[in-house]
Formats: C-alpha cells, sequence, structure tokens
C-alpha cells in the first residue's frame, strides 16, 4: 500500500499528466507503482516492490539462443532478457475479498518471465526489471 509521503517509481508511459495550481502533476493508480522507497533517494536497499511486483537483477544478456544459435550483436540487442535473480518481491496481490494472496516466489529465486512483460528501472547508475508474479513462468 502506498502512503501519502511515499516516494514511487511508475513507468515512463504511465499516468495521466494534468496541471493543478499551477504545477505540472501526474496522476497513478496504486496498482501502476511498482516500488515504493521511504528514502530521498532510491536505492536497492530502500527499494519496496508494491502488491506483486517483484524486483529482478538483471543475471546475463542473451548472446545465444536456447538452441545454440550465436546472435549478431544487432540481434542480441534486439532481444529482451526474460531471466533474473529476485532482489526483493511486494506482500502479493489483493484477492477480490481483500485478503493478500502470497506470492509464490522469494527473494534469492532465480526466474523465467514472459518476454517483453518486464518495465526497465534505473536505480544507482544500474538497471533492474520490475515484473508482476503472474508473468513467472518457472522459478528455480
Amino acid at each position: 500500500v502506498v502512503e501519502a509521503g511515499d516516494n514511487v517509481m511508475y513507468g515512463e508511459y504511465t499516468g495521466t499528466k494534468i496541471k493543478y495550481n499551477d504545477e505540472e502533476h501526474v496522476i497513478v493508480r496504486e496498482d501502476e507503482v511498482l516500488l515504493r522507497y521511504k528514502t530521498d533517494v532510491i536505492t536497492k536497499e530502500s527499494a519496496e516492490p508494491i502488491g506483486d511486483k517483484i524486483l529482478v537483477a538483471i543475471t546475463a544478456e542473451e548472446k545465444v539462443t536456447s538452441s545454440g544459435i550465436v546472435l549478431s550483436p544487432e540481434a542480441a540487442a534486439k532481444s529482451r532478457v526474460c531471466e533474473g535473480l529476485i532482489l526483493c518481491t511486494g506482500p502479493g496481490r489483493m484477492s477480490s475479498e481483500g485478503e493478500v494472496i502470497p506470492m509464490p516466489v522469494k527473494a534469492g529465486d532465480t526466474i523465467k518471465f514472459r518476454e517483453f512483460w518486464a518495465e526497465e528501472v534505473n536505480i544507482e547508475g544500474d538497471d533492474y526489471l520490475v515484473v508482476r508474479a503472474n508473468d513467472v513462468l518457472a522459478k528455480w
């Protein structure tokens, strides 16, 4: 749950921009918030995923396909990473009865998720991904 005073990170194309009292604001639904943090600057330690979201460290760029074909630099640049190490997770998704459904994964798990379903974020100069639990295909 996001509270007044929390700093939040949301996707680049998320939200609706409005002008209120001559100031620019963005209206964002809570389920569109990726991470919250209570510090002035977001760090790996202060980042808290919201709901069923997962903060993932990218473990390796794909340079070879699963069948062993080596990708050219141009092709590798177009492919999307869809595997990584879980740094932290949100508490889980809220059911229609108002109960939190526990996360099926935990920090330290390596996951494979659907390609193109991760949101890229940059924290302290490093790139990470935020994925929803429903987009996880496998864990180990």
